[in-house]
């Protein structure tokens, strides 16, 4: 049986030392400073920071008489990821190189969350830097991916399925209580009408260069103590009918091709299930 395009997506993680983005802090992140300013999260209130790097924010909140708790994959693997009233991730989503893995975190967060979710990542732009799936590599060998503004709030209101209240410049929060969200069910249709016309845009300049079909997939490979790359299409939907086409190293200008061409796939479809409930609404008026 073939690996699902999601398992060999994740091949290659491993590649990139995700756990070297940690950044040891001596005041608060700006993702708690804003939930604390905001009154999320407060000292009766049981926290989860999810990806909590050194835990410098946990042991700081700690310190003050907040109930909080981290997790981390590589130094904090063993916390229970049991449900809480705030769950942050902070800087987080800039540190994952698979657009498919982002999603899945943000959801695993928002399932963790009983009350509210506080969702930061990088705003702005870095240049001079080798580019690395629809990102950039650091001089440390980290992955980062900067947002625009707006990008990112559709991105995380696309996965959650609700708008987000803005906290501060990249900084995002999503409620469990009705009460306390807007859903799109609720915008003008001036505003639905301008998001379907921003949708289609972006899904025209997607759709200008060669999209993957869903059954492709990335392929990590060995030769010798050489690491390659591949997309692999059991259908044959490959340019030229192939089932196989050569991406070489991580890195190389085939492989930033090969991945753009799978990020494109996640972000055109994201774009067309946001425009589908658009369309679904305004029928409906």
């Amino acid at each position: 049986m073939e690996p699902s395009p999601i398992q060999n997506l994740k091949s290659k993680i491993g590649t990139v030392p995700r756990h070297k983005a940690a950044m040891k802090r001596t005041r608060y992140s700006a993702t708690i400073s804003a939930a604390i300013e905001a009154r999320i999260l407060t000292k009766n209130r049981t926290h989860l920071d999810y990806g909590c790097g050194y835990g410098d924010d946990v042991k700081r909140l700690r310190s003050m008489g907040y109930y909080s708790v981290g997790y981390d994959p590589y130094y904090f693997p063993s916390t229970p990821l049991v449900r809480s009233d705030v769950v942050t991730l902070s800087y987080v989503l800039n540190t994952i190189e698979s657009l498919v893995e982002r999603e899945e975190v943000l959801v695993r967060c928002w399932e963790l969350a009983s009350s509210v979710l506080v969702v930061s990542a990088l705003i702005g732009n870095k240049q001079n830097r080798p580019a690395f799936a629809d990102g950039i590599l650091t001089l440390r060998g980290t992955f980062e991916k900067y947002y625009g503004a707006p990008q990112l709030r559709e991105f995380v209101e696309d996965v959650i399925g609700l708008t987000a209240m803005r906290l501060r410049q990249g900084v995002y929060a999503f409620f469990k209580q009705p009460t306390q969200v807007m859903t799109i069910s609720s915008y003008s249709r001036e505003r639905l009408l301008e998001m379907e016309k921003l949708l289609r845009s972006d899904a025209n300049d997607l759709t200008r260069d060669w999209i993957p079909a869903l059954d492709v997939f990335l392929e990590k490979y060995t030769t010798g103590s050489y690491v390659y790359y591949r997309l692999r299409s059991p259908n044959r939907t490959l340019p030229k009918g192939a089932k196989c086409l050569h991406l070489g190293v991580a890195g190389s200008e085939r492989y930033i091709w090969g991945m753009k061409a799978l990020e494109s796939r996640e972000r055109l479809a994201i774009a067309n299930r946001r425009l589908a409930k658009i369309l679904a609404r305004l029928s409906e008026l």
